[in-house]
């Protein structure tokens, strides 16, 4: 009696762990007033931890989309000029070395499409090369894995999931030619497609991605549809619908006469009137959400979490240009950042002394006199 009771207990906790496998994530909509009254982004600001990047013939950094952490620092890709590269820093900045293996010979690639830190190395993946290469945390080559997958399928994003990779597809669409395709792709550690997911039956007609579409938050993996105002989480391999970020009639999108040609695309694009993609970054309590009204023209703005509430950051300069700051991510109560070294001297301008702190007992002239982008960790005030 008691192994029949067992039992039944037993199956009646597979059931309960499978049906809570099934439930879809609870739905967070916002609603954003690009409108609404700019509140000060340097008032919202608790405390900034900087990081000096040390500038060296191999550590200079053209642009920074992302970075990731090692256990003894951290690596930034330098992918928009050629020779592509990933400079290796230790916690303070300090420059360790670079991996640099651009071109098209053995053990190389012609493009970084990724990077990260997982299980001991250094992995980069590059979509172009339909290779991932391993490194060790001090930039040593250790060994190349070759796509299994389709030589039609061109890939973009990567990052670990499970016990392999989740990478989000390029769109394949060409000037004439529409191609409806699947979002992105899993695949096992030797890079063999095992399932797919988030198919987009009407892309845009646009020729390449624009920003980042896969991110992860703890356990959480998010992906958004390029040119969308929505995000989904993908739970065991599904797809469900997470956040969306509703800009009413300024969402460009929304208009029917948007995606009718390549060329109106583009031109509603470059008219600027309306808001054309937004990228998030999600934290556990806040969202800040960066929108785009056309190639030069970005604006920024927090969203609570808990309430639903939106600020809209006023981040002008002294001429009313906005500050050529990028978000990557959230760790823990931070967001991290980089801005241009050109704008760092004046960003330091609106910041009282106690709400700033250089990380590595460097002091800040000679962070101004660097040419390197400027790493930052902000705190955000209580709301």
């Amino acid at each position: 009696m008691k192994r029949t009771y067992s039992f039944v207990l037993f199956l009646f906790s597979l059931f309960s762990i499978n049906l809570a496998s099934q439930i879809p994530p609870k739905f967070e909509r916002f609603g954003i007033d690009i409108n609404a009254p700019r509140a000060s982004f340097f008032d919202a600001i608790e405390q900034i931890e900087i990081i000096r990047l040390e500038e060296t013939e191999n550590s200079l950094i053209s642009s920074i989309r992302w970075y990731f952490k090692t256990p003894n620092g951290f690596g930034i890709p330098n992918k928009k000029y050629t020779p592509y590269s990933i400079a290796l820093f230790d916690v303070k900045g300090n420059y360790k070395t670079v991996i640099s293996n651009y071109g098209r010979g053995h053990n190389e690639y012609t493009n970084i499409s990724d990077a990260w830190f997982s299980n001991g190395k250094i992995e980069l993946y590059s979509g172009w090369s339909r290779i991932l290469l391993r490194y060790s945390e001090d930039g040593n080559h250790i060994e190349t894995l070759k796509a299994g997958y389709d030589k039609a399928i061109n890939g973009g994003e990567m990052i670990p999931y499970k016990n392999g990779y989740l990478f989000e597809q390029i769109n394949p669409s060409s000037y004439y030619t529409v191609i409806p395709y699947d979002g992105f792709y899993f695949t096992d550690d030797k890079l063999n497609i095992t399932g797919n997911g988030a198919f987009i039956n009407d892309p845009k007609r646009f020729p390449t991605n624009i920003d980042t579409h896969l991110r992860q938050l703890e356990q959480g993996v998010f992906y958004r549809k390029p040119l969308t105002d929505t995000v989904y989480q993908i739970i065991d391999d599904k797809v469900y619908p997470k956040f969306k970020f509703d800009f009413g009639k300024q969402w460009l999108w929304s208009d029917p006469k948007s995606n009718v040609s390549m060329n109106q695309d583009i031109k509603v694009m470059l008219q600027g009137n309306s808001v054309y993609d937004v990228t998030p970054e999600i934290g556990k309590n806040h969202i800040m959400v960066s929108y785009k009204f056309n190639s030069t023209s970005e604006r920024k703005g927090m969203i609570n979490r808990k309430t639903g509430g939106f600020s809209r950051f006023d981040m002008r300069k002294k001429n009313k240009e906005e500050y050529d700051i990028k978000f990557h991510e959230w760790e823990d109560d931070r967001l991290v950042g980089f801005i241009a070294a050109y704008d760092f001297e004046e960003f330091m301008e609106n910041l009282e002394k106690d709400q700033w702190a250089v990380a590595g007992g460097f002091d800040l002239e000679e962070i101004l006199e660097s040419e390197n982008p400027v790493l930052l960790k902000i705190k955000f005030k209580d709301r």
